[in-house]
């Protein structure tokens, strides 16, 4: 599994490391912290400020959602 954003640096990151496993028979996930926030907290009181810039950003509890 791999947890990207949709920020300039881990999409670049992501397309690395997508490049460094190509040869890999492992099974690829990836999970956009953005998306998937944006899916679980719909919310109308949810300005789009307190969306997740980078993953980072994402608190532990919310990642395991």
């Amino acid at each position: 599994m791999i947890w990207t954003c949709q920020n300039a640096h881990e999409q670049i990151g992501l397309r690395l490391v997508l490049a460094m496993l190509e040869q890999k028979t492992n099974a690829i996930y990836v999970l956009d912290t953005f998306q998937l926030f944006h899916e679980l907290y719909t919310l109308p009181q949810l300005a789009e400020d307190h969306y997740p810039r980078s993953t980072g950003e994402v608190r532990t509890e919310d990642l395991l959602l």
